[in-house]
């Protein structure tokens, strides 16, 4: 799961055709993993899986996406699975 949120999320903000200002938080990972985003959906509740989508160096991509990005779903949600699994600590192979 540390491989998941170190390398494949970020925060998009983007506007909204009527003007409003719109922050997502998007997990994106190879399409033969879509099950994963499919559990983790499941796991928190919301979000909405977007693709595939055919990038131009021939991968295939699903996303993940959250709408509902504030400072409180960061601190309740992603903040204590931060610590939980350890994603702060670097990996060694």
């Amino acid at each position: 799961m540390a491989g998941i949120i170190d390398g494949d999320v970020y925060i998009a903000v983007t506007r909204t055709t009527k003007g409003y200002i719109e922050k997502l938080l998007v997990i994106s990972l190879d399409h033969k993993d879509r099950d994963l985003l499919e559990d983790i959906k499941k796991t928190i509740g919301f979000g909405r899986i977007n693709g595939p989508f055919y990038n131009k160096d021939g991968t295939i991509t699903s996303k993940l996406v959250f709408t509902r990005v504030t400072r409180n779903f960061i601190s309740t949600l992603y903040l204590p699975w931060y610590i939980l699994f350890n994603w702060y600590k670097k990996k060694t192979i």
